[in-house]
């Protein structure tokens, strides 16, 4: 597919949407300019778009003062939208692949296949007699309404990709190909999106539907305030601002029960997977800056941790972005960045 510019990284959230416009210089990446703005609660849920309008009000509301009409965009579907299933079909020439894989697909999609689109990657290190492949697939309604938001917004959907998949396009562009087993934990407002490679192969994906937004609720219950009182309170521990006591102990307990949904991943991948264990976890979202998360991550799991960096093979525009910008929004670019790499170099 070729394009006159590189298409936009199009990060659609449950909180935000991003936005991340790169060029290619060499072989690192120019960040052009990255937009994040709020979205309306309730109008993507579980990663399903619930309110086009809503969302495509937001996306120009992020691009209404820049040169983005009519361009092209990739972007990210998540959570019960999409599945990532890794199967292993017999042995066959790869060009009859597809013709065969409806069939083995139907036992794996969890709708009706008339009703799906999907697609599949061939994965490395096949045995003589079977195949691993990549199955994605989602239902058409859910793609139609990501479609729908983005053209309404004045805006052209050239590609839809996978959240998990931008977040690994990511972290190989960064880090190259990483030999053993990592995995990727990007922790959002509603949702972690948990990818694990092996020798750079995604061979488990899924998204857990727990985020940031168990905090507020955790700190509410707690302490009897509302939302507000809720954001600020955590807020102040994050700034390391005088707070009760009972706050702390709110975020501590969601830190456990994060760490907990992704240690139950890794035992669900181990048991139905090759059973290789994880060397290492590089975790990114905005959530990961909770004071105490990486660290009980790391106990929980008996696995090293460390903050993603999406820009370690990127460069920044100096006249668009400032070195502070560039920094504050590290935790939270890798998979708008991901994306807007899968139309620039794949």
């Amino acid at each position: 597919m070729f394009f006159k510019k590189s298409p936009l990284g199009l990060d659609l959230g449950s909180s935000s949407i991003k936005i991340a416009e790169i060029s290619m210089k060499g072989k690192k990446a120019v960040l052009q300019d990255f937009t994040i703005v709020p979205i309306l609660k309730g109008a993507i849920e579980s990663g399903d778009v619930v309110n086009p309008d809503s969302v495509a009000v937001a996306i120009r509301s992020s691009t209404e003062k820049k040169a983005y009409a009519k361009r092209s965009v990739v972007v990210g579907m998540f959570g019960g939208a999409v599945i990532v299933k890794k199967i292993t079909m017999p042995k066959m020439d790869p060009k009859i692949v597809n013709e065969q894989l409806r069939w083995e697909a139907e036992q794996y999609i969890p709708f009706n296949i008339d009703e799906a689109v999907y697609d599949f990657h061939i994965l490395g290190g096949q045995s003589t007699e079977t195949m691993d492949i990549l199955l994605v697939a989602a239902r058409q309604e859910h793609i139609f309404r990501y479609f729908e938001s983005v053209e309404t917004a004045g805006m052209s959907c050239a590609v839809v990709d996978v959240n998990g998949i931008a977040l690994a396009n990511c972290f190989e562009f960064n880090y190259g190909l990483v030999p053993g087993t990592v995995a990727l934990v990007n922790i959002g407002a509603s949702v972690v999106n948990l990818v694990i490679l092996e020798s750079g192969n995604v061979v488990f994906a899924r998204d857990i539907p727990y985020g940031g937004f168990l905090y507020d609720a955790e700190i509410s219950r707690d302490l009897g305030v509302g939302p507000q009182e809720a954001e600020s309170l955590k807020l102040g521990v994050a700034y390391q601002q005088a707070t009760p006591p009972e706050v702390m102990a709110a975020i501590q307990s969601v830190n456990e029960m994060l760490s907990v949904e992704v240690n139950n991943s890794f035992d669900f991948y181990k048991s139905s997977g090759t059973g290789l264990s994880v060397d290492k976890i590089y975790v990114s979202g905005g959530v990961c800056l909770t004071p105490g998360l990486l660290d009980k991550i790391q106990e929980i799991t008996t696995i090293k941790c460390e903050i993603l960096d999406p820009f370690r093979n990127v460069e920044f525009n100096k006249k668009k972005i400032s070195a502070e910008f560039f920094e504050q929004i590290r935790v939270f670019a890798p998979i708008s960045l991901g994306l807007a790499l899968r139309g620039s170099f794949k």
